[in-house]
């Protein structure tokens, strides 16, 4: 028993290092962003009439995407705080599974990773069109793993798969999403849905901050379901969780 409640202390004394760490990164983005947006925003108050059109429209450019960054950062304190509370409140009711997964689609598009070279196909093999859950959660969750799917892409298809399928006599909603891009360094498929875990892939990792996943993982393991995530053989990665309908 005494080396059971040690390893547990071990971790959430971990899990606490990784908070602050989180939390201070957050200050520190915040703090520059919000400085470099008012910077910016002051210069050009006062040298409006001598800046031409072009020299404005930078000034525009670097202000809006200080105002994107901060709003990844507020989102991803709003993550942080569903995630410390170590729970997320859900509502289950009967929907039809598809028009949810459209929606998701749809969020998904108007996302800022979205990328206009970046397809996104629909393939689905239905033998049940609904099912009981939370809608709002469920569809959250495929924004989300879409959107992430986007962001780590520079072009090529994301392919949205959508199906039921049978396990003896339990029947699960099975839903994979599958990308061209750079894919997961295989040192962190393990750990890409523990909270706290930033990514190292490329320029977008300065924008992430490793709780969108986690939050994945929250909604599924609320409705009994599992998550896990895998490289392609040639390229990109594919993101699967199932659920128990």
């Amino acid at each position: 028993m005494s080396e059971d409640l040690k390893e547990c202390s071990e971790k959430n004394e971990e899990l606490l290092k990784k908070q602050y760490v989180f939390l201070a990164k957050i200050g520190h983005e915040l703090h520059n962003q919000a400085h470099g947006i008012c910077g910016v925003s002051d210069s050009l108050d006062k040298n409006w009439e001598m800046l031409n059109d072009d020299a404005k429209r930078n000034i525009v450019k670097d202000i809006y995407k200080s105002s994107e960054i901060l709003e990844t950062l507020l989102d991803s304190l709003l993550n942080f705080s569903k995630v410390s509370s170590d729970k997320i409140e859900m509502t289950f009711a009967e929907f039809e599974i598809i028009p949810m997964v459209e929606e998701a689609i749809k969020q998904s598009k108007m996302h800022r990773s979205f990328k206009n070279h970046v397809a996104i196909k629909l393939e689905q093999n239905l033998i049940q069109p609904t099912m009981v859950g939370d809608v709002f959660w469920l569809r959250q969750l495929i924004t989300n793993i879409v959107a992430n799917a986007i962001k780590y892409s520079q072009k090529g298809t994301v392919v949205v798969n959508v199906g039921v399928k049978l396990d003896g006599e339990e029947k699960f909603l099975h839903i994979s999403v599958t990308d061209e891009g750079i894919g997961i360094p295989e040192l962190e498929l393990d750990h890409i849905f523990e909270p706290f875990k930033q990514s190292s892939r490329g320029e977008e990792k300065k924008s992430s901050f490793g709780l969108g996943l986690a939050i994945c993982r929250e909604v599924v393991e609320s409705h009994k379901g599992k998550i896990w995530a895998q490289n392609n053989s040639k390229v990109g990665a594919k993101v699967e969780f199932k659920i128990p309908i």
